[in-house]
């Protein structure tokens, strides 16, 4: 069985496979794949010396037709492009290995990012290119993928973000099976071979140190789109497979935050593992861009898992967010850019989509600890007022439309905690389980204005009357903890209604909102944090938890991560773990969290997480919140039962 990786490009690409990077993505995929070099072989098909044959790169040329006078891959006339000239000779290097996947790592964009091409364009030229090397190949679009290698080449960014834009468009087309291999400023350009006088950062082209990056990005994407032709070979498989489609965190909203309105909280898709505080402790490679106006950012820091803050010299309306827009490197001017950024657990950096992220004029609002701690109080003017929830006071007023981030994890657009927050309180002050018909009318309100409408409803009264407060607190009590009130929590909650510190819809919301009654009521509800609580136990402990378990760590803000290391460093954990090698680990917990052995690409996945730094406590926690471990574990926490907000 073989493989090819046809490498193409321009100046970096030739310099890319003469530092001998082709090489190493050639032998690290077969490694990768399992293969042996003789039954199973990849091949590396490039050359970028005309002495040797015909070239697949070629320093100073362009893709597409310029007006630069520079060698161009494809002849233009007047009925469209055409095959000609060294595209023919590309189109006859393809065609000396038939049938053969081929994996076209494609470095094509420094010159063409010049002639500020349309994404349109551009993309539509690689189409005709792909359709001209796929049939040389007598190979369809599913054997012969496109892996697109970025190279941040000084000069025009708004050129090179087209031809991102382009790039991207082609990924998202699942008919023309194209991935990203490379993405990212996070690059040197230092080099040390080509470039004649002093050595400047920022450089055209790659350094050595990004012979190494690119190299190991584009092995893996090589054999993440081959993974399919894999051999189970121990003595050659050595490097861990990442997820498919992976490609690093992608920022995907980003709110003004209603404190500091030149600030925003960016929202990642993914959390974080590795992180340089060097880059994005300074914002560079930050900016905000609408119209003409370009803003750079005067700082960043890191807010929680998969959240960060940046900051900008003033509010901007209508702007996008953009990360390493263009052939912004990821450092400033003079500094290396190898690790100088924010890195995901598959070891990729952060990035923004190539049409940036649009910053939303909806405030956020950051607070400490969980929805649970706080009452949201409608004020009727467009304004919410925000109070504790313990009776300590009023914070202040804000936009009734802010989102709000805890730092105990949960972001919504109130605090109640989700459907499963609503149920609960339909349970204390009504009895009852929650319709789909309420659900819906109650799925952006506060758990305390909730519990209001439900203690003034006619439904209450007829069923209760008009208790005393009092007589108020232990129908509460009844009906959202399933017991009698007891006489310090019947004293203090009386006289808060006494004392009028707190109103009846505030005091069955906090009951509701309890760590009592999240566990007890966890079987219908489908509460997030009573059902992360039994995942933690179950993966790394291997039994159901304490009640309440660490759902009062929760409630004090402490994160998922936080709890599942601290459970890693409990004697527990080291009585059932501590003799273990790693991989005896990851299967252990495979049992214990998914019901089933270890397979061997997620055991090789998981242990290049270790080897880059993953605690137990970490691969325990990401194991046990994965898709399967959900299901897995539904039947115990009941998380599919109801849509969460």
């Amino acid at each position: 069985m073989d493989i090819a990786i046809l490498l193409r490009g321009q100046s970096n690409a030739a310099l890319f496979n003469a530092s001998g990077g082709g090489e190493m993505v050639r032998a690290r995929v077969q490694a990768m794949l399992g293969f042996d070099g003789v039954t199973d072989r990849v091949i590396l098909t490039g050359n970028e010396v005309a002495e040797r044959g015909p070239l697949t790169m070629l320093g100073g040329s362009t893709f597409l037709p310029n007006a630069f006078g520079a060698p161009s891959w494809l002849d233009a006339t007047p009925g469209g492009t055409v095959p000609g000239g060294m595209e023919s000779s590309l189109l006859g290097v393809a065609a000396s290995s038939p049938s053969v996947p081929t994996a076209v790592v494609w470095m094509h964009n420094e010159w063409d990012s010049l002639v500020s091409p349309s994404a349109e364009y551009w993309a539509g030229e690689v189409r005709k290119d792909a359709a001209m090397v796929r049939a040389a190949l007598y190979q369809d679009a599913a054997q012969v993928p496109y892996l697109f290698a970025f190279i941040p080449y000084p000069g025009n960014d708004d050129g090179a973000q087209a031809l991102r834009r382009g790039m991207e468009s082609l990924v998202n087309d699942g008919g023309f099976n194209a991935a990203w291999a490379s993405n990212s400023g996070d690059l040197d350009m230092l080099s040390e071979v080509v470039d004649h006088g002093p050595k400047v950062y920022g450089g055209p082209h790659l350094g050595a140190r990004d012979i190494g990056v690119l190299a190991e990005r584009i092995a893996l994407s090589v054999a993440n789109e081959f993974q399919g032709y894999r051999k189970f070979n121990p003595d050659y498989a050595v490097l861990p497979f990442l997820p498919p489609d992976s490609e690093g965190p992608e920022a995907r909203t980003a709110h003004w935050l209603a404190t500091d309105a030149r600030s925003l909280v960016v929202q990642f898709d993914e959390p974080w593992l590795l992180a340089n505080a060097g880059s994005y402790l300074s914002g560079q490679a930050w900016t905000l861009r609408s119209g003409t106006e370009v803003q750079n950012a005067t700082g960043a820091s890191i807010l929680d898992d998969g959240r960060m803050v940046v900051s900008f010299d003033h509010h901007q309306d209508g702007a996008v967010l953009h990360y390493a827009y263009g052939n912004t490197r990821t450092a400033g001017a003079g500094e290396s850019g190898v690790g100088r950024s924010v890195y995901g657990l598959d070891g990729l950096p952060i990035w923004t989509p190539p049409d940036g992220v649009r910053a939303s004029d909806v405030p956020h609002v950051a607070l400490s600890g969980r929805p649970e701690a706080y009452v949201f109080t409608p004020l009727g003017n467009g304004q919410v007022q925000l109070s504790h929830a313990n009776g300590a006071g009023v914070l202040g007023a804000t936009r009734e439309d802010a989102v709000f981030d805890f730092s105990g994890g949960d972001t919504a657009f109130d605090a109640s905690g989700g459907l499963a927050g609503v149920a609960r309180v339909y349970h204390t002050v009504l009895g009852r389980s929650l319709d789909s018909s309420s659900s819906t009318a109650r799925y952006h309100q506060g758990m305390a204005e909730v519990a209001a409408a439900a203690v003034e409803s006619p439904e209450f009264a007829a069923r209760v009357g008009h208790p005393d407060n009092a007589g108020f607190v232990r129908l509460m009590y009844r009906g959202g903890l399933e017991r009698e009130a007891d006489w310090e929590g019947l004293h203090t909650w009386t006289g808060l209604l006494d004392r009028g510190e707190m109103s009846r819809g505030q005091v069955a919301a906090s009951i509701a909102s309890s760590v009592e009654a999240r566990v007890h009521w966890n079987s219908e509800a489908g509460d997030p944090l009573v059902a992360e609580n039994i995942r933690l136990y179950g993966a790394l402990l291997g039994r159901a938890p304490d009640n309440p378990g660490n759902v009062q760590a929760f409630l004090a803000g402490a994160s998922a991560r936080d709890v599942a290391n601290g459970m890693a460093g409990s004697p527990e954990f080291a009585a059932r773990h501590g003799h273990q090698d790693d991989w005896t680990y990851v299967a252990s917990v495979y049992q214990a969290a998914l019901g089933r052995d270890v397979d061997p690409d997620g055991l090789r996945f998981w242990m290049g997480h270790i080897a880059a730094g993953a605690t137990r406590g970490e691969i325990g926690l990401a194991i046990a919140d994965s898709p399967e471990g959900m299901v897995h574990t539904q039947a115990a926490t009941h998380w599919g039962q109801i849509d969460l907000i």
